[in-house]
């Protein structure tokens, strides 16, 4: 009973109430400040163009992709994804041909209105040129030999040319793109491949169709003869200049009793008498116009000569006018 009368006592003097009520309020307190304490995330952001014009391409970005940089409540920093922010860059009036500086915008699909952001770049060099499309024969790359004791004939590409697109700048200087190398080891037997198209630069140089389809031809070494002749232009028109893109072809024969041929003997031409290059509608604005014509070769002192196949049987002429 002492006890018991002893606390009540205690508790009579000392006023404990404020006391626990100004920890409750410490706790409570430290428990809010604690929620509010502030952090920042950081994100690495491609930037986007947009406003793009059909008959442009961009060739060059300073930088592919920029920071963003988010601070505010660590709660609600928890909550931020990368795939809600965006970074773009408007290019409704480019500069054409050369770097120009433009300014980046930074949107969100989702609402971050407790937070602030900064950018790393506000502004970024871009360089923007017309795109171009250009139509352009594709070369053969052979790797490796077929059995000793044959020799391909001919080839048959399918198709003999591809669509190339990108910037002008890029475009226009090329005049032919080349296959993968095809791996050839041992065959004896006509065969058939399927190769990919290469280009320079394939994240700048769009190429369609991608794959193309070869398909070889073999004949015995001892059946036939092979040689190299030059090819000429003959009946072209005047005010223009004419570069055959395949200098030499190559002749597969038979003759009378294996009697042997020099290319000397063979002239191999295109014909563009009856090509009247005026009246082109593919020549472009700058004048240049690349156009396909069959070969034809001719022995004038031999009859006694019969055609296994010419390789390549279509040769690319690049017409420019003076």
């Amino acid at each position: 009973m002492k006890s018991i009368e002893f606390l009540k006592t205690f508790f009579s003097r000392k006023s404990f109430l404020p006391k626990i009520v100004a920890l409750a309020f410490a706790v409570l307190l430290w428990f809010y400040i604690g929620s509010k304490k502030v952090g920042s995330v950081s994100f690495n952001i491609n930037v986007v163009p947009i406003n793009l014009s059909a008959d442009m391409v961009v060739t060059e970005f300073q930088k592919k992709s920029v920071v963003v940089t988010l601070r505010g409540n660590k709660e609600d920093i928890k909550n931020v994804s990368k795939k809600s922010i965006s970074v773009e860059v408007d290019l409704r009036n480019p500069v054409i041909g050369k770097l120009a500086k433009y300014d980046l915008n930074i949107n969100f699909s989702e609402q971050y209105e407790s937070l602030k952001y900064e950018l790393s770049d506000k502004k970024m060099f871009v360089l923007v040129d017309r795109k171009a499309v250009k139509r352009v024969p594709i070369n053969l790359k052979i790797e490796g030999k077929v059995e000793e004791s044959f020799v391909i004939v001919n080839t048959k590409m399918n198709p003999e040319y591809c669509t190339i697109s990108g910037a002008e700048s890029e475009i226009n200087s090329i005049e032919s793109v080349e296959t993968e190398p095809v791996v050839i080891s041992g065959e004896k037997t006509n065969f058939k491949k399927s190769v990919r198209i290469t280009v320079p630069d394939r994240e700048k140089i769009g190429v369609q169709p991608e794959f193309i389809t070869v398909n070889f031809m073999l004949s015995p070494e001892k059946d036939v003869m092979k040689i190299s002749v030059p090819v000429s232009v003959r009946g072209a028109g005047h005010n223009y200049d004419y570069k055959i893109l395949t200098k030499n072809i190559d002749l597969f024969l038979k003759t009378d009793e294996d009697k042997r041929v020099d290319e000397s003997e063979a002239e191999a031409y295109i014909d563009m008498s009856l090509y009247d290059v005026r009246y082109d509608q593919d020549m472009n604005s700058e004048g240049v116009a690349i156009k396909d014509f069959p070969v034809k070769v001719i022995f004038d002192k031999r009859k006694d000569i019969n055609f296994v196949s010419i390789v390549p049987e279509t040769i690319s002429v690049k017409i420019r006018r003076k």
